[in-house]
């Protein structure tokens, strides 16, 4: 009997296996596909500003009345302005402060070299020079303008004029005003002497000098398209040329086949450059010019390449431009003015078109 009960329960268990069906398994269902997101519509553009139009090319702004050579500044250094007398002989350059000045005149004085009469009235600027010594026709001008007078000694016949009715307004850095000036290492006397619109400022303080205002015209809005006159050539004497030549919205300067630069760095530009033709007599070496300022005489304005004729005048309060008779004259552009005095000794020639 003890070998009959495994049996048994082997018996058992393999009918108990024989009795149960393994059912097939059901895949688990798919879940149900879902849309893809429909994209909310992004809201339409606002419409923006329309475009602004084209500027339409200026014309220069023509008057029949006079125009004097300066512009009322903004915020003024002083009431008038200050007379800075600067070298352009070739060892002066690259000369400081002319960019800054209100207005550049240019005039022969001797041994065949220009020199600049300046005027700073609206920016100030830290180094003027080389300044240098003056002459009867930078005595004149500064004399109409009323204005103190920087400069280093002159010749005989200014020395004259200047001693006999300036008092405090000439600050001439030989003989009486030294304090307002100084001299740099880096050149030889007399080229490396300068002075500042803070010194001149502080001799307008020191001597208590009377700073009067001065006739000025206002400017053009903005400077104007741009004319046929793109180029002068000014024929000083054999041992000076100069050149202007418009560039990216400006008149720049060449002296002597080259870019005249100031000590920055940057060209000398111009937007208004006035040509004045003056009667003199050259007295030589010593004496150099005597120019013949309050006769007045024929003037060219090229304004943006834009030529016009008319005549000038030295006056008390400056230089005046008047248009011919019947005719106009334009107001001058916003930006540097220069004044050429040309002589019997000079020329210039400008290339484009004849005057308007």
């Amino acid at each position: 009997m003890k070998r009959i009960l495994p049996l048994l329960l082997i018996f058992v268990a393999l009918a108990g296996c024989a009795g149960r069906t393994d059912s097939p398994v059901e895949p688990a269902p798919e879940p149900p596909e879902m849309a893809a997101p429909t994209p909310e519509a992004e809201p339409a553009p606002e419409p923006g500003p329309e475009p602004a139009p084209e500027p339409v090319p200026a014309s220069p702004t023509l008057t029949g009345g006079p125009v004097y050579p300066l512009a009322s500044p903004a915020e003024g250094l002083w009431a008038g302005p200050v007379a800075v007398v600067v070298e352009n002989s070739p060892s002066a350059r690259p000369q400081s402060g002319l960019r800054q000045a209100d207005l550049v005149l240019e005039t022969l004085t001797e041994a065949e070299i220009t020199r600049f009469f300046t005027l700073f009235w609206s920016t100030p600027a830290a180094k003027i020079g080389p300044v240098r010594s003056a002459r009867q026709g930078f005595v004149d001008m500064a004399d109409a303008y009323n204005t103190p007078f920087a400069h280093s000694g002159g010749s005989a016949e200014a020395l004259a004029m200047l001693k006999a009715s300036w008092g405090p307004r000439n600050l001439d850095e030989i003989y009486t005003a030294g304090g307002y000036f100084f001299r740099t290492a880096d050149r030889e006397p007399p080229h490396n002497l300068y002075t500042s619109t803070d010194l001149l400022n502080q001799a307008v303080v020191d001597r208590s000098i009377d700073m009067t205002p001065v006739p000025t015209t206002e400017r053009m809005a903005a400077v104007p398209a741009v004319g046929d006159a793109r180029a002068v050539d000014i024929y000083w004497h054999r041992l000076h040329e100069a050149r202007w030549v418009w560039e990216d919205g400006r008149y720049v300067r060449y002296s002597d086949g080259e870019l005249h630069r100031d000590e920055s760095g940057e060209p000398l530009e111009a937007v208004n450059l006035l040509f004045f033709e003056v009667s003199g007599i050259n007295r030589g070496v010593d004496l150099g010019w005597t120019l013949y300022l309050w006769d007045g005489g024929p003037a060219t304005v090229l304004v943006a390449g834009h030529q016009y004729e008319g005549t000038w005048r030295l006056e008390a309060g400056g230089f005046v431009l008047d248009p011919p008779e019947g005719g106009q004259l334009p107001l001058l552009a916003p930006g540097p003015t220069w004044i050429h005095l040309i002589t019997a000794e000079s020329d210039f020639t400008i290339s484009g078109a004849s005057a308007e």
